[in-house]
């Protein structure tokens, strides 16, 4: 699901507002503390701002088609916490979330535009349009990493402002500026995705943070986006 500078705004105001209505699940907490080793890059000069320029375009590269990916998710939002497991599969996407200890399964059928969403332990599922959906943990790595695309986001700068190993995973630091504010992104250089994302205002720090990931063929177990044989769809 590709991110604009739009969307990139919608994303903030979810981080500070909402409290992922639909969401809810977490098999694993396994997120890792950053590395203490961070190394400075990047100045203000234009030929540096160039030289970042380059170095992101060809990282996002690496990231662009990826079309299956499991992962575990942590986000952070206004103070309230909720964590997701997550698997996406060409134009199939489910995430298991937990939030404030509700429970929420959700599986998207992208292609044609639509939602099934249960609680565990129930034989009743809701099905809505995509658009309905009011949760941020369908947000996926490749989202984040898109918004710096300033091909497509004509207000989007950034600077890389460090390098840093994050969840066992080497990461440039790269400081955000748009046309909606300031944020900061961990941007893989193994896998040319965003794992993890941080934006502070008010005061508040908000994040969405990714760890144990799994990338490429067989990362996705076979009827993962199968509804369960005892749910029905109201």
């Amino acid at each position: 699901m590709k991110i604009t500078d739009k969307k990139l705004l919608t994303i903030t105001v979810l981080l500070l507002i909402s409290t992922l209505i639909l969401s809810a699940c977490s098999f694993k907490n396994n997120s890792a503390a950053p590395s203490a080793a961070v190394s400075s890059a990047g100045t203000d000069d234009t030929s540096d701002n160039t030289c970042d320029q380059e170095v992101v375009s060809n990282l996002i590269m690496k990231g662009t088609g990826l079309r299956e990916i499991s992962y575990h998710l942590v986000t952070t939002n206004a103070g309230v916490s909720s964590e997701s497991n997550v698997w996406f599969k060409d134009t199939k996407m489910k995430t298991d979330t937990i939030t404030n200890g509700q429970r929420t399964v959700s599986i998207f059928d992208l292609e044609n535009g639509e939602i099934v969403s249960y609680r565990p332990g129930q034989n009743v599922a809701a099905k809505v349009n995509i658009n309905e959906y009011k949760g941020n943990d369908n947000i996926t790595p490749m989202d984040y990493s898109l918004a710096l695309d300033t091909d497509e986001n004509a207000d989007v700068s950034y600077q890389i402002i460090g390098t840093q190993t994050l969840n066992g995973l080497e990461c440039k630091i790269i400081s955000v500026t748009s046309g909606q504010g300031n944020y900061k992104d961990w941007l893989s250089t193994k896998y040319g995705i965003v794992i993890k994302f941080e934006l502070v205002q008010d005061g508040q720090t908000n994040t969405s943070e990714y760890t144990d990931i799994k990338v490429g063929a067989g990362s996705i177990p076979e009827g993962t986006f199968d509804l369960p044989k005892e749910i029905l769809i109201q």
